[in-house]
């Protein structure tokens, strides 16, 4: 039975295999009632397991007491941090929030209730995304030792909230768009003498459509945007037209 935990802990592509494995030990064992109710534990164990990969979410167990984190693969995978699942130190994982966004997962943290929250993680490639934990605080009522929860990648979402905002944002790459650009050029008027125009094409684009699809072609895009954002990000206005 160990030896099957430690393998539904390690799976990650699907569960469903396992569970037929189960189950035919489960045949084999009929007359080990201890077996049989053992095995129907690990049998649920592995749907909801399953379950959660399949929703695209990640375990996020983070032990206060210990300071420690624990993440599932799937969380690992979400997070950008890799494909294992992995174990790191409470400290070391706040480095990773954006600044701005650590004082509402303090917060969270403080309050020994359920909650569900967003912030922005910055990933290893360099990537700055919107997650979301939906997370129950464990333990004593007057301080809780354990968080438990899901984490979920929901930058897409906030684009789109955003691009609904903000109509002169590009919903893509979050960098302004054609009405922004025209109402920069509107305003700027007499000021055209001290201002610069750089026009950057990407050749060849609808050959990386056609060859990748949307989504790898929308990736490039963002990818591009990003990193002109990084380069001249501080001295000029960027914009998608």
């Amino acid at each position: 039975v160990g030896a099957v935990l430690i393998a539904l802990t390690g799976a990650v592509a699907s569960a469903e295999p396992t569970v037929a494995r189960l189950r035919a030990m489960r045949r084999a064992h009929l007359t080990d009632d201890i077996q049989a109710t053992t095995t129907d534990e690990i049998i649920a164990e592995s749907r909801e397991h399953a379950a959660v990969i399949a929703s695209h979410q990640g375990i996020f167990d983070l032990d206060l007491d210990a300071g420690l984190l624990s993440l599932s693969a799937e969380a690992v995978r979400i997070l950008g941090f890799g494909q294992s699942a992995t174990e790191l130190k409470h400290a070391d994982w706040l480095r990773y929030l954006v600044p701005d966004d650590r004082d509402v997962y303090r917060q969270a943290l403080s309050s020994n209730l359920a909650y569900r929250i967003e912030f922005r993680i910055k990933r290893s490639d360099g990537n700055i995304e919107w997650y979301e934990l939906r997370a129950t605080m464990m333990g004593q009522a007057s301080e809780a030792g354990r968080c438990l929860g899901l984490i979920a990648n929901v930058n897409a979402r906030k684009e789109a909230e955003l691009f609904q905002t903000s109509p002169q944002t590009d919903g893509l790459t979050g960098l302004g768009n054609r009405l922004a650009l025209f109402e920069l050029l509107e305003d700027a008027k007499d000021q055209f003498k001290t201002l610069a125009l750089l026009i950057l094409d990407l050749d060849r684009f609808k050959t990386v459509d056609s060859s990748v699809g949307a989504d790898g072609a929308d990736a490039l895009l963002r990818e591009v945007a990003t990193r002109v954002e990084k380069k001249f990000g501080k001295k000029a206005k960027i914009f998608r037209v």
